[in-house]
This record gives C-alpha cells, sequence and structure tokens, in this order.
C-alpha cells in the first residue's frame, strides 16, 4: 500500500510554462545541463504536497511574465488514489488548492479545500509532515554520501531530529523551565500561608473595635432623642412668630405704597395746573396769526398752476433740443455707414477661417502631442538602450568578442557550458591525480617500512625470504631508498599539477560565478529592456506615417492663420468707426424710444405750446383776485414757507386748546383720588399698632432655634461617620474571614502541587537519554541496520554487515575480514552503496510502507568519474531485477551516465525564451 506519484501538470511553475509528466514504476530520470528547469520538477512535487517551496518564495515560483502558477499532481496511498490541485495568484497573493479521490469510475470526490486543510489532510494520507519527506524522501543535492562520510556529532544530530530524539530532548529540557515555574508557585504559596496567624490576630482587633463603636453610637442615640424634642418646640414658637412678621410687613408694605401715590396724585396736580394756564395762552395766539393763516391756504391751492408752467416751460425746451440732436445724428449715420458695412464682411470671412482652423487646429494638436511621445519614447530608447550597452560591452569585455544584441543570451550559455565543462574536467584530473598521489604515497610508506626491516633483520630478507649477506642487504635497501626517491619525486610533480589545476579550478570557478551573474542579469534585467527596446522602435515606426501627415496639416493650419491674423489687424482698425457708428444708432434709437418718429416729436413740440398759453391765462386770473404777482413757481414757493411759519403755529396752538377741557375734567378727578387715599393711610397705622410685632423676640428665638439645629447636625454627622466605620469594620471582618478561607484553600493546594511537581519530575525523567530517547535509539538503530544489510547483500559486493551504535558511529563488517572496516578505507563503489542502502532503510524506518519511494536531486554532485560510474552501476543492477528494493526512484541528474540505470528517462532543456521543454525518451529495455 506505498505512495506512488502517478502524474503531474506544471503551469507558470519557475522556469515551466505548461509541463505534463508520466511517472512509471522504477527508476525515472531527468537528464539536462544545469539551469535547465529540472530541480523546479522536483519542487513542483513538493509543492504540491506540502504548498512550500524548498528553494524559494512561494510568489517567486511564478514564471517571469506571469500572474499565476498551477501544479496539479496524481499518486496513490493506501490503495486509493488522489488529485491534488495548488495554485498562487500574484492578483491579492491568493494561494487555492483542493484534494479530490479519484473513485473507481473516474469520478473525483472532494475531500479538502484550502491549502492548510489540504496538506494536513496530504500528510495524513501519506504520514509524513513536510521536514520529514525533506529529510528522509527527498534528498537534495550532495546529501547522498554526506550521511555517511560526515562526522558522527552531525550524524547523530541529523538521525534524532528525523526519529524525534531531538523534541523528545526539547521536551525534557522544557519541563524543566515547568517544573521551575510550580515550584516557584509552590515558594510563593507557602509564603502566603505563613501570613496565617496574623490575620487571625487582625481579626481579633477588629472585632473589639466594632463593639466600641456600636456602643458610642447607642448613646449619641439617646441624646439626640432629647435635643429633637427641645427643637419641635422652639420651631412652633418660631412659626407664630414668623406669621406675625409676615402680617406686619404686608400692612407696612400696603403704607408705603399708598403714602407714595399720594406724593405722585400731588405732583400730578401741580403738573396739570401748569398745562391748564399755558393752553389759555394759547387761545389768546391763535387769534392773533388768523388772517395770515387763510392766506396760506388760497396760496398754496393756486401754486399747483405755477410749478405746471414751470415744467413745461421745461419740457417744450427738451423737446425742441432733442429735435435738434435727431436731425446732426442721422447726417453722421450716413457718413459711417460704408465703415459698418466694410466691417461686416471682414467679420464673416474671419468666421469662415476660423471655422477652417478649429479642423486643422485637432491635426496641429495631434502633432505636438505626437512629437513629446516621440521625444519621450527616443529618450526612453536611449535609455534603455544605454544599459544594453553598457552590459554589451562588459559583456564583450569579459568574452574578449563583439556581439551583438540578440546574440548576449546565447553567448553566455555556450560560454558557461564550456566553463562548466572545464570545471568537471580539472575536477575529474583533480580526483584522478589524487588517487595517484595516494597510491605513490602508500608505496612510499610501504617501502620505508621494508628498509626498516632490512635494518633490523641480518638473516632472511623480508622480501624474498633469501638468506641475507651484508653486500646484498645493502644493495637492496639501495634499490628500495632509490624506489622510494623516485616515488617522491612523482609525489612531488602531481601535487605541484594537483595545486596548478586548483588555482585553475578556483578561477573557473569564479568565472562561472561571474558568468551566472551576468547569466541572472540577462534574464531578469537585460532580456526584459531587449524586449521593450524591440516594441518602442516599432512603436516609432507606426508612428513615421501618421507624423507627415500631420505636418502636411500643420502647414495648411499656418496659411490660414496667417490669413485670420491679417483680417483681426483690419477689424481692429475699423473697430472704432463701428464703435462710433453703434454709438449714433444707440443714440437715435433712444431718440425714437423716447418721442417716437420725428413727425411725433414736431407734433409734441406745438402740443406743449398751445398748454403753456392757457397756463399763463390761469395765473393772471389768480393774482387778480388775491393782488400779487410772481414771475416763477420758485417766488411762490418762498412765500409759501414764509407764511408756512405761522400755519404750523396755528396747528400746534389749537392741539393745545383742544386739550383745555379735557385738563379740567382731570383735576377733578385727582382732588377725589387724594382724600381717598388720605382715608387709606390712617387705617392701616390702626391695624399695625393692633399686631403688637417685636422683631427682637423673634431674632432671639431664632438663634436658639439654629443652635439647636447645629447640634443635631453634628450628632448625625457623628452617628453616620460611626455607621460608616461600622460597616467598614464589618467589611473589614468578612473580608479577613475570606482571606483565612482562602489561606486555609491554599495550604490544600500547595500539598496537592507538591505531589504534581514529583509527578511531573518522573514524567521528565521518561524523556530523558535513558528514557523513551533510548528506547527509540535502540529499536530505530536495529531496524536501520538491519535493512541497511539486507539491502546491501542484494548489491554482491562483499558487504556482510553495516552496523551502529547508540551515537550512530557506523560499522563495517566484510566477509573477508573479521573486524570492522573503517569508513575512510571503503572504496568509492562501496561508500555510494552503503549511502544508498542507509537512504533505502531510513525511508523505509521512518515512511514504513505507505510511502516506497525515494529522490535524488543531484546524486552525482561531487562524485569523481569512478563513484559516479558505481552508482549508475548500482541503481541499474537493483533496479532493473525483477524484485526492486523500491518500487518508484526519481532521479535529477545533469551527467548523462544515469540514463543507463534509468527504466524511463526524460531530457529536459530551455528555449530561445527561456522556458524549460520536458521530452520522454523511448522507455529503456529491461
Amino acid at each position: 500500500m506505498e505512495m506512488i506519484l502517478e502524474r503531474i501538470v506544471i503551469r507558470n511553475f519557475m522556469s515551466h510554462k505548461r509541463t505534463e509528466i508520466n511517472f512509471n514504476m522504477g527508476v525515472t530520470a531527468f537528464i539536462g545541463p544545469n539551469g535547465a528547469g529540472k530541480s523546479s520538477i522536483l519542487d513542483a512535487i513538493y509543492y504540491a504536497l506540502y504548498g512550500k517551496s524548498a528553494r524559494e518564495t512561494i510568489p517567486n515560483l511564478i514564471k517571469k511574465g506571469k500572474r499565476y502558477c498551477q501544479v496539479e499532481l496524481t499518486f496513490r496511498c493506501g490503495g486509493k488514489r488522489y488529485h491534488v490541485i495548488r495554485s498562487h495568484s500574484l492578483l491579492g497573493s491568493k494561494t487555492t488548492a483542493n484534494l479530490f479521490e479519484i473513485l473507481e469510475n473516474g469520478k473525483r470526490k472532494l475531500i479538502a479545500r484550502e491549502p492548510t486543510t489540504v496538506t494536513k489532510e496530504i500528510e495524513s494520507i501519506i504520514g509524513l509532515n513536510h521536514k520529514v519527506f525533506l529529510q528522509v524522501i527527498y534528498v537534495r543535492q550532495g546529501e547522498l554520501e554526506r550521511i555517511i562520510l560526515e562526522p558522527r556529532a552531525k550524524r547523530k544530530e541529523f538521525m534524532s531530529k528525523i526519529l524525534g530524539i531531538e523534541d523528545l530532548q526539547k521536551a525534557y529540557e522544557n519541563m524543566r523551565d515547568i517544573i521551575n515555574d510550580f515550584e516557584r508557585e509552590l515558594e510563593r504559596i507557602k509564603g502566603e500561608i505563613k501570613q496565617k496567624e496574623e490575620r487571625k490576630e487582625e481579626l481579633k482587633k477588629v472585632k473589639k473595635e466594632l463593639k466600641n463603636v456600636e456602643k458610642r453610637r447607642q448613646t449619641l442615640l439617646e441624646e439626640l432623642s432629647k435635643i429633637k424634642t427641645s427643637l419641635t418646640e422652639v420651631k412652633t414658637q418660631l412659626a407664630n412668630l414668623e406669621k406675625q412678621k409676615i402680617r406686619f410687613e404686608h400692612f407696612k408694605a400696603k403704607l408705603e405704597k399708598c403714602e407714595s401715590d399720594l406724593t405722585a396724585l400731588e405732583n400730578k396736580l401741580d403738573t396739570l395746573r401748569k398745562e391748564l394756564v399755558k393752553c389759555e395762552d394759547a387761545r389768546k395766539r391763535m387769534k392773533e396769526i388768523e388772517d395770515k393763516v387763510k392766506l396760506h391756504n388760497k396760496l398754496a391751492e393756486a401754486a399747483s398752476k405755477y410749478y405746471e408752467r414751470d415744467a413745461v416751460k421745461s419740457e417744450l425746451l427738451d423737446l425742441e433740443n432733442d429735435y435738434k440732436r435727431y436731425t446732426l445724428l442721422k447726417d453722421t449715420l450716413a457718413q459711417l455707414e460704408k465703415y459698418y458695412n466694410e466691417y461686416q464682411t471682414v467679420e464673416e470671412n474671419i468666421e469662415k477661417i476660423e471655422h477652417t482652423l478649429e479642423s486643422y487646429a485637432e491635426y496641429y494638436h495631434e502633432l505636438q502631442n505626437l512629437e513629446k511621445e516621440k521625444n519621450t519614447i527616443r529618450r526612453e530608447l536611449n535609455e534603455y538602450l544605454r544599459e544594453v550597452n553598457a552590459f554589451k560591452k562588459l559583456l564583450e569585455e569579459k568574452l574578449k568578442v563583439e556581439i551583438k544584441h540578440d546574440e548576449m543570451g546565447r553567448l553566455i550559455g555556450d560560454t558557461k557550458a564550456r566553463i562548466e565543462e572545464i570545471i568537471d574536467g580539472k575536477k575529474r584530473e583533480i580526483n584522478n591525480l589524487r588517487e595517484d598521489l595516494s597510491s605513490h604515497i602508500a608505496v612510499i610508506d610501504d617501502r620505508k617500512k621494508k628498509i626498516e626491516e632490512l635494518k633490523k633483520v641480518r638473516v632472511k630478507c623480508p622480501l624474498c625470504g633469501q638468506l641475507l649477506t651484508e653486500s646484498h642487504r645493502i644493495k637492496v635497501i639501495r634499490d628500495l631508498m632509490e624506489e622510494v626517491r623516485e616515488h617522491k619525486l612523482e609525489k612531488m610533480k602531481i601535487e605541484s599539477l594537483i595545486q596548478k589545476l586548483e588555482k585553475d579550478l578556483e578561477y573557473y570557478e569564479k568565472e562561472k560565478t561571474s558568468l551566472t551573474e551576468l547569466w541572472n542579469s540577462y534574464y531578469n534585467e537585460i532580456h526584459p529592456k531587449l524586449n521593450v527596446i524591440r516594441k518602442l522602435r516599432e512603436k516609432l515606426q507606426d508612428m513615421a506615417e501618421r507624423y507627415t501627415f500631420l505636418q502636411e496639416m500643420t502647414k495648411e493650419y499656418l496659411r490660414s492663420k496667417q490669413m485670420l491674423d491679417n483680417l483681426r489687424k483690419k477689424r481692429r482698425e475699423l473697430e472704432r468707426y463701428v464703435t462710433e457708428y453703434n454709438k449714433v444708432c444707440a443714440e437715435l434709437e433712444a431718440l425714437e424710444g423716447k418721442h417716437g418718429p420725428p413727425d411725433n416729436l414736431r407734433l409734441n413740440i406745438e402740443l406743449k405750446k398751445a398748454k403753456l398759453r392757457t397756463l399763463e391765462d390761469e395765473i393772471a386770473e389768480i393774482e387778480s383776485n388775491l393782488g400779487v404777482h410772481f414771475e416763477h413757481g420758485e417766488e411762490v414757493r418762498l412765500k409759501l414757507n414764509e407764511l408756512s411759519m405761522f400755519k404750523s403755529e396755528y396747528e400746534e396752538l389749537k392741539s393745545d386748546f383742544e386739550r383745555l377741557r379735557v385738563i379740567e375734567g382731570q383735576l377733578q378727578n385727582l382732588v377725589e383720588q387724594r382724600e381717598k387715599l388720605k382715608l387709606e393711610i390712617q387705617r392701616l397705622r390702626d391695624f399695625m399698632k393692633k399686631i403688637q410685632y417685636n422683631p427682637k423676640e423673634h431674632e432671639s428665638v431664632r438663634e436658639k432655634h439654629d443652635k439647636l439645629h447645629a447640634l443635631v447636625g453634628q450628632y448625625e454627622g457623628e452617628l453616620k461617620s460611626l455607621r460608616e466605620q461600622a460597616i467598614k469594620l464589618k467589611q473589614q471582618i468578612s473580608n479577613l474571614r475570606e482571606k483565612l478561607k482562602k489561606l486555609e484553600a491554599k495550604e490544600k493546594y500547595a500539598r496537592r502541587l507538591d505531589k504534581f511537581i514529583k509527578l511531573l519530575e518522573r514524567l521528565r525523567s521518561l524523556y530523558g537519554k535513558d528514557g523513551l530517547q533510548k528506547v527509540i535509539r535502540e529499536k530505530a538503530v536495529k531496524s536501520i541496520a538491519t535493512l541497511t544489510s539486507r539491502y546491501l547483500e542484494k548489491f554482491g559486493l562483499g558487504i556482510s554487515n553495516v552496523g551502529f551504535d547508540e551515537n550512530f558511529d557506523i560499522k563495517v563488517y566484510s566477509s573477508f575480514y573479521s573486524e570492522a572496516i573503517p569508513v575512510k578505507n571503503l572504496s568509492g563503489g562501496e561508500i555510494i552503496a552503503i549511502a544508498l542502502a542507509f537512504r533505502f532503510a531510513l525511508a523505509k524506518v521512518i515512511a514504513g510502507d505507505r510511502v516506497e519511494m525515494l529522490i535524488l536531486d543531484e546524486p552525482t554532485t561531487f562524485l569523481d568519474e569512478t563513484r559516479r560510474r558505481d552508482l549508475v552501476n548500482i541503481i541499474r543492477d537493483v533496479f532493473m531485477t525483477v524484485e526492486r528494493m523500491l518500487p518508484q526512484l526519481i532521479i535529477v541528474t545533469h551527467n548523462r551516465e544515469l540514463e543507463e540505470a534509468a527504466t524511463t528517462v526524460y531530457f529536459v532543456n530551455k528555449d530561445a525564451t527561456g522556458t524549460s521543454r520536458v521530452t520522454l525518451q523511448e522507455e529503456a529495455k529491461i
């Protein structure tokens, strides 16, 4: 019931636009150059399962220029098939995920949605979280044999993480902090419990204080009752005095009002007497000026005729002046009319040209905007060209060759690939030389050992076993020393060559890094800029034809504009004549509006003259009757002003005269009121004598009342204070009893807490090195060692057994030796075999039967040619047999050698646009 990958569909994921891959049983190899997008396929698998990336942040997984990425993965586990879809969009940084179960009829059943829920469900299905998957199933670059070759401490640390021992150790350490917290809490509670006796003593004191307060309160209540009785008697006496005061004050106020009213009546009588004298004087003056008032009235009636005569004279003069003005304006209008007609013609021509200019103006403004846009594009184009040319110059200096813009990406990639090949070659040379060096060192050590033996041995030769003569011994030693010298010379040459090759390798590694940076700069910065440059040039080319057309239209616009300027100049010259013409017309229209046609104006003049003659006759008759003569209405107005003073005086005197009888009646009425008030004042004085109100007695009783009232307030205040004090003391007693109750509860809690701390200590010891950690370590060591040995037995390398101690120190046993072989003495092939067997065993122990697959990302990194060959042979021998160790092995590599070991091969390359392309080779023959 193992987990097997079936199919993956990748969209816009890193360098992949759309890639679809079917996974078969056996070994599937993805082969291609570095940077082709091979590892991105593994990243897509990891992303589909866990929604995470082993190398990038989630937004960086989206292919350049795209707005979303999506991965679909179909796998089977536990006898069921599943389909997971994950996607991420730049729009709102939204991530979606759905997990389906594929039913037997082919239909899909949704079992989880939302990223977190989907991840938890997949972890439940396959039994691995993302950390364990990365450490056990997904073997990343350089990690295949590292677990075997790295120091024991590092291996122990790695295994502790995988097996959960590290988590148990953390739990063990964290529980110490928890226990410390509980111990501090216990000590704190014990400190509080010590206060119990103090609280009991405090309770006793508070109860005594409450008793004293209650006793004092009872005494005050008795004294207060007596004082309140006396206060009631004084209140009654004070109330009677208040009533007497109110009646006395009432009559006093009425008396004061009557006396005030009497004084006011006397003053009023004096005033009326004075007014009576004034009325008598008015009657006498009215008699004196009566004739002059009559003359004023008659002359006022005739004044309108004088005023009308003056108005008719003025109107007649205006009409005659308007008639003269009308005649003059008519003559002036005839002279200005030719200029007005010329102005109208110019205005019509201006209107036509302005209408024409409106259509041309659009072209003119479009040309201006187009020029601005062209300049903007040219500036933008020059800026991009400057940056691209700077990069091109840097690249030309780097590669020592002239380059075209469209060749830069290809040249960088080709050069980088050549340098990678050189680096691989240098590494192979160094590894080969180191093996030769090891051989020379081994020979030197062997020969030195034999020389030492020869120096000691005197009978038998340690080389051939023959009896030694002295001369023979010396000759053998010299031959061995010569051989040592020759090997040392070879060793020095090899070391010198290695040193030179390492310097060369360092140089090419730097060159590779530099080219990688240039490659990244090109695809991230320069390549997009080249696309922009191409688009900008196309845009300028599209603008050219429109620009020529707009230039022609602009010439027509400027020609029409010049004609318009000339006409406007002519119009400005004629405007003063037109203004004068309009003024004359307006004035004529005003005169005609005022008087009508000229014949009406002449008729109005004759009518005004007739009316003036009539008024002259009427005024002559009035002057004859009155015996006066006035030339103008103004003289009449002055005479009326002179007589109006008498008229006004007469009218004022008339009102005073009319008040005479009213005043006489008022005098009679006021005399009667005065007599009545005198009688009322006497009556009120008699009532006040009968009341017998004493203010001093009233004040004495009030003082007595206030003293008793204050004493009551004082007693009540003290009682209130005592009552509040009693409440506080009762509350204090209640609080103390509650505290004592809590302290007793804390005593019980402290006993329980002490037992709990001891229990935690026992639990903590279970998480320690000698507890569960030891059990897990021993069980895992045994299982991994057994499985590793079983897998190695199938490899047929002569290794009989591999063991691990509790610190994961590796013990390797061969069927040829009884003692353990140190890992450093193993051959490259043996190390690769143990590493693979160990990885298979680790996956089996950790994942169990649910995940029987392994992913190897660039397993040949850091391997020399021999070890790569060994890896290929082992994988081929193991996975191309009927009985496979694992149903599915997925390998990503740049070495074509692994093609031999694969049952299914995919080639991964990038096209000219930087998009990864995956092609399937025919399935390998088993």
